[in-house]
């Protein structure tokens, strides 16, 4: 069995936004190390996806990291590009930016900061937390991981040293703290409507409400059974 080095590190930011993370920089990088590279593309919901971490015995045993496998269950994304302002800024033709992943791999107290590696190899997320009983078990198949594009900045800061790329990483972002907070995303503002109304259109239009409506409905059946199993911040 190979021997574990420990190294020293010095942490380089601690979020004071939406998102529970915080970033180390070692001292010094040992032969030893092997990089993970990031897929900041939007992963594909029912992939397999692997979760690397000590969640069980802990970096203390003599045991190697453990690896779960699991399904990527749920995408969560919000309907507007981040990190569009400031000193980055990414691609701001996306519609779409996804924010949170669920997955079904086993996630144990400890794991939270441990990678979610799809089957070629990328990390594709961050694990942050799972969710727990209301008498306070956890539930290890339910958890939740930052995606490797709400992390731009962090690789970014990689690659350049510029500790200002993380001012973006703490303004105020109501969609993306109201998916953590586990509940429904504010709806935008309604649409003007035309004074010449085509009885067609209304009538298509009342179906899409309908439609609508009714998804609503469903996303916030799924919201209120996750609040009631509780999100645990810290794993």
């Amino acid at each position: 069995m190979e021997q574990q080095v420990w190294c020293d590190a010095h942490p380089v930011y601690v979020s004071k936004g939406s998102l529970d993370i915080a970033l180390l920089q070692l001292k010094s990088v040992p032969i030893q190390l092997s990089s993970i590279k990031p897929q900041l593309d939007c992963p594909s919901q029912g992939s397999v996806v692997h979760v690397i971490g000590h969640g069980l015995l802990g970096p203390q045993s003599k045991c190697r990291p453990s690896i779960s496998t699991g399904i990527l269950a749920n995408v969560v994304a919000i309907p507007e590009p981040l990190h569009i302002c400031g000193p980055i800024k990414t691609d701001i033709s996306k519609e779409s930016t996804p924010v949170m992943l669920q997955t079904t791999a086993a996630v144990h107290p400890g794991a939270s900061g441990g990678p979610v590696i799809n089957s070629n190899g990328f990390m594709i997320g961050l694990v942050t937390s799972n969710a727990r009983h209301g008498g306070g078990t956890i539930i290890p198949h339910l958890n939740f991981s930052i995606p490797c594009a709400a992390l731009e900045p962090i690789f970014r800061f990689s690659d350049t040293g510029d500790s200002s790329i993380f001012q973006v990483l703490d303004k105020p972002n109501q969609l993306l703290s109201s998916v953590w907070a586990l509940v429904p995303l504010p709806s935008r503002k309604p649409q003007p409507h035309s004074e010449n109304k085509n009885p067609k259109d209304e009538k298509g239009s009342r179906f899409s409400a309908f439609l609508a409506k009714n998804a609503e409905i469903a996303s916030l059946k799924e919201v209120d059974h996750l609040k009631k199993l509780k999100l645990n911040s810290k794993i």
